[in-house]
């Protein structure tokens, strides 16, 4: 069994084409998983390829994407009057 090539942080956000910043932002919110080896976090192919496929998901447009039913209700009636029949 050959194990997997780790990478650290800032590898794994070159290869993801982002910053350090953002990319600790993704691991602390849990989004990017890791592999901790003792106070470190190291990274795997097979996890950047699970964030980015998460992403595709999240990023579908909300407009072109399924089904969307929309309802609306008119409550109020409203008569128009011509400028003759306003009294100022």
């Amino acid at each position: 069994m050959e194990l997997p090539k780790l990478m650290t942080a800032q590898a794994a956000a070159k290869k993801l084409g982002i910053g350090p910043k953002l990319f600790k932002k993704e691991v602390l919110a849990r989004r990017i998983r890791f592999i901790s080896i003792g106070r470190r976090r190291k990274f795997i192919d097979e996890d950047i390829i699970l964030y980015l496929n998460d992403q595709r998901e999240r990023s579908k447009c909300r407009y072109t994407s399924g089904k969307t039913v929309h309802i609306s209700h008119t409550t109020s009636v409203s008569k128009v009057k011509g400028i003759s029949e306003v009294h100022l």
